[in-house]
This record gives structure tokens, C-alpha cells and sequence, in this order.
């Protein structure tokens, strides 16, 4: 993308995964983006050295923010917990994808699936994003 002098649309977030922004000396990066849009995106204020995000409020991801600091001494130690989680969740996308192949895809049956597994709201909202980018990488 060109440099761009103003907010950005959601036209610039839906086509760019990662974007950088130069804010004016007067501004905050959350003057460029808009109240509707800041829901969408993850920000990493790096004068600040602190990451904005949508709220979450799901449980694929709390065992990595409520034990972070406390429950690992090494670094080898972090990126097995991590691993266990990212397992979790590649188990529920492959859930969805070998029982929704298998019977019609409909609008609502992945989300009637993610409910019958207990898998609600934000998590709901991941499963089903990494299940539209596991199948675009399959086609």
C-alpha cells in the first residue's frame, strides 16, 4: 500500500494482514482508526510498548494469559504449553472440517457444531476464521 495520509478504512483492513501506521506528533493511533474498526484489529503502540485488542472472553486462550508469568521457568517450558493450546485448537478446526465435509454445508452448521462442543463466542469466532483459512489453503 502507498503511504496514506488519514484513518484507515475497512477496506485497508480487510486487504492488509499487517499495516503501519506514522502518527502525527499530536495523534494517538487510535485517533486513525475509527471506534467500529478498533474491534476488528489488534494494535501494538510501540512509543507505548502496549498491544490494544478486542476484548476476549473465551477459554481456548486463558490458560496462556492467566499462567504466563507465574508457571514458567524456562523458555522451553512456555512454548510446550503453548503448543498444547495451539493443539486444542487445530483439533477443533479439524473437527469442524471432517464432520461439515462430510454432511451438506449449510450456513449455520458450523456454528450449530461449535455449540454442540461447548465452543462459544470469541473461540467460536477463531475456530471458524482458521476453518476458512484451512480451506483456502486446501483449495
Amino acid at each position: 500500500m502507498r503511504w496514506h495520509k488519514g484513518i484507515l478504512v475497512p477496506a485497508h483492513i480487510e486487504k492488509y494482514k499487517v499495516i503501519g501506521l506514522c502518527v502525527p506528533e499530536r495523534l494517538t493511533v487510535h485517533d486513525m482508526i475509527s471506534p467500529r474498526d478498533k474491534n476488528y484489529v489488534t494494535i501494538l503502540d510501540v512509543n507505548t510498548k502496549k498491544i490494544f485488542g478486542p476484548a476476549y472472553s473465551g477459554v481456548l486462550l486463558s490458560n496462556i494469559a492467566e499462567n504466563f508469568h507465574d508457571h514458567f521457568p524456562s523458555d522451553e517450558s512456555l512454548i510446550l504449553m503453548l503448543q498444547s493450546v495451539f493443539m486444542q485448537i487445530k483439533e477443533k478446526v479439524y473437527l469442524c472440517n471432517s464432520v461439515i465435509t462430510e454432511r451438506s454445508e449449510s450456513h449455520n452448521s458450523v456454528g450449530i457444531l461449535l455449540s454442540s462442543i461447548n465452543i462459544r463466542s470469541c473461540d467460536a469466532e477463531i475456530i471458524k476464521y482458521l476453518r476458512r483459512l484451512a480451506l483456502r489453503s486446501c483449495v
